[in-house]
């Protein structure tokens, strides 16, 4: 099988990024990355490394559709990592002061949950939440 030429994005230390020339050799599915080997070095098996889908530029491949792929990845981490932080935060709030349903509002919500589709402890565990949230 023969390897097919890319462009590897190499991170510095400093995190600034340098393209350089390559060979991918397989897809680990393990890894999910594919098994590289620099294209000076090519014939040097031990100078095989590894690299993610997102530094991976092939030949073939239209630059600015990889570059349109490689910004939505960052912008969805960026979404993922601010939900993350956002729950995390809501999740952390002191709950002391938080006004809780009357007992008489907790039994409507009862009575209109079918008893039937949910076992009990599934809706206690959505009425402790429901307690906390609103």
């Amino acid at each position: 099988v023969l390897p097919l030429p890319v462009q590897v994005l190499c991170l510095e230390p400093s995190f600034l990024g340098i393209w350089r020339r390559a060979f991918a050799h397989r897809y680990d599915p393990h890894r999910e990355q594919f098994e590289i080997s620099w294209a000076e070095d090519c014939h040097d098996k031990h100078r095989c490394l590894y690299a993610s889908r997102l530094q991976v530029l092939f030949d073939a491949e239209d630059p600015v559709t990889f570059a349109d792929r490689l910004a939505h990845a960052h912008d969805s981490r960026r979404l993922a990592e601010a939900l993350v932080r956002y729950n995390f935060f809501i999740d952390n709030m002191p709950t002391d002061d938080v006004q809780r349903l009357t007992d008489e509002q907790a039994e409507r919500l009862l009575e209109a949950v079918d008893s039937a589709v949910y076992d009990s402890q599934h809706v206690e565990a959505i009425m402790n939440e429901v307690q906390l949230d609103f």
